[in-house]
């Protein structure tokens, strides 16, 4: 939305915009994106009936997250000269973006868009499901009025939003009868792939690009800005419940970011009290489950008094109406 400043505006009014204490013109924090941008242009003189044609471009663009997501620590002194490759490749960006406005934004090579997707986990099977809409059928190239679609590929990344990516399906192919049979859903007629290489307690994104004849590919604009994960059912006791990763090590639990410091207890039941201890005895933190559908509770590691641990032995025991159960931790840092 864009708010404009009258005449009649005070300075107080900006004023209370930028320091904060104004937040009606604020984006909604579930948007990811800035809470609230205020620019300016001008001044200009213009006449009757003249106007002043204002284009911003926004440009993103850098070295591939892959390359610099986990540089050792040894190496940052060499990774700094990196820094003016990825400026270039922005600089890049932005003269690509010069030439589409010089062409009044038609492009010679457009792709089919990127599907809107639904991601659904599956308790009961481990496994997350992601279908869409047929866009296939119904897409014509602006450029030839030809329908040159050519396949679907599927994106995941267990780090965060902005991956790294991997693709775990190349091809999806409709006019392939053997994916069609594979790949539909008979009942919702949309297509559907059916992720069953997971981890429980681990977050995911996930993205699905739509590919032409000719090779051209669309972004993965359609991905999940929070993580989807697939949690067990409740147990009906306390027989089997579990604790992962143990022992924990902090460059060998959970890739997502957010989930760095996440240990999960599996298999509980729907109501129950998880209560850690150090080696010494002192109460560290209880956790309450209370999940008709999940057997799963994380522990993002912080204490009662929202410290983060120490590295050692910790015990802990689980609580229920339908038992109790206990075992022990170790995280390594």
């Amino acid at each position: 939305q864009f708010y404009t400043l009258d005449g009649t505006a005070s300075e107080q009014s900006l004023y209370a915009l930028l320091d904060g204490s104004d937040n009606s013109r604020q984006a909604d924090p579930d948007l990811h994106i800035t809470p609230i941008m205020l620019m300016s242009c001008g001044p200009y003189t213009i006449g009757p009936s003249d106007s002043v044609r204002v284009t911003i471009v926004e440009a993103v663009d850098g070295l591939p997250l892959e390359e610099v997501i986990d540089i050792p620590l040894s190496e940052y002194p060499t990774a700094q000269e990196k820094l003016s490759q990825g400026l270039g490749m922005l600089q890049e960006t932005i003269d690509n973006f010069k030439t589409l406005y010089e062409n009044d934004y038609h492009l010679a090579d457009l792709p089919p868009p990127s599907p809107d997707i639904e991601i659904v986990p599956l308790p009961s099977s481990q496994t997350i499901t992601i279908s869409w809409e047929q866009i296939d059928a119904t897409w014509q190239d602006p450029n030839t009025g030809e329908n040159d679609f050519s396949y679907y590929s599927v994106y995941r990344s267990d780090r965060s939003f902005i991956g790294p990516y991997t693709k775990i399906k190349s091809k999806i192919r409709p006019g392939n009868s053997t994916d069609r049979r594979r790949y539909i859903n008979s009942e919702t007629g949309r297509w559907q792939y059916k992720d069953t290489k997971i981890s429980l307690g681990v977050g995911y994104y996930y993205a699905v690009t739509a590919v032409d004849k000719e090779g051209n590919e669309s972004w993965i604009t359609n991905r999940n800005t929070e993580a989807v994960m697939a949690s067990s059912q409740p147990a009906l006791n306390t027989l089997n419940v579990g604790v992962f990763p143990n022992p924990f090590r902090e460059k060998s639990g959970f890739p997502a970011r957010e989930d760095a410091n996440s240990i999960v207890w599996t298999n509980l039941p729907d109501t129950c009290s998880i209560r850690i201890y150090t080696s010494a005895g002192e109460h560290v933190r209880t956790l309450k489950h209370q999940n008709a559908n999940s057997g799963e509770e994380v522990w993002n590691q912080l204490t009662k008094a929202r410290q983060r641990t120490a590295p050692g032995i910790y015990f802990w025991t689980v609580d229920s109406k339908v038992g109790t159960a206990k075992g022990s931790l170790i995280i390594i840092k």
